[in-house]
């Protein structure tokens, strides 16, 4: 591992093809809950009010489009852990999605048992984290944290 981030620039290519279908998918809900939000009536409010078109994009549309993101963003945590097999197999490079391949092709299952925890650990912390964020963008979940 430690050989691995030794050289920085050897990991631009992984990072990449790693992430670029991630970006794909967010970039699309959130496209998709931005032009949703901008028909919302407290967006013709805003703008009726005289507010800016800058000011009401980024203070009312993109916090209330961040919402789906956000929720969705804590269940892609697991996925970055174990669902880089293809990435990891192409570049050579040691993760959790080879090692759980390896070893369910080896049937050594406390390895396999290993990666299930971490993954099911991830999917708890991720899902928690986006919780909390959204609780902090969006103040109507803040009354069920009380």
């Amino acid at each position: 591992m430690a050989q691995l981030l030794a050289e920085p620039r050897v990991l631009v290519l992984p990072v990449i093809t790693g992430s670029l279908s991630i970006v794909a998918t967010f970039s699309r809900y959130m496209r998709s809950a931005t032009l949703d939000n901008l028909s919302e009536d407290y967006v013709r409010t805003a703008r009726s009010k005289g507010t800016s078109q800058s000011r009401v994009v980024v203070r009312h549309v993109v916090r209330n489009s961040l919402t789906p993101v956000i929720a969705m963003l804590g269940y892609y945590l697991p996925v970055m852990f174990g669902g880089m097999l293809v990435v990891e197999s192409l570049f050579n490079y040691p993760g959790m999605g080879l090692l759980f391949w390896r070893s369910a092709q080896q049937g050594d299952y406390p390895v396999l048992l290993g990666c299930v925890l971490i993954i099911a650990i991830a999917t708890v912390v991720g899902s928690l984290l986006a919780d909390l964020l959204q609780a902090v963008l969006d103040p109507r979940t803040r009354g069920s944290l009380r």
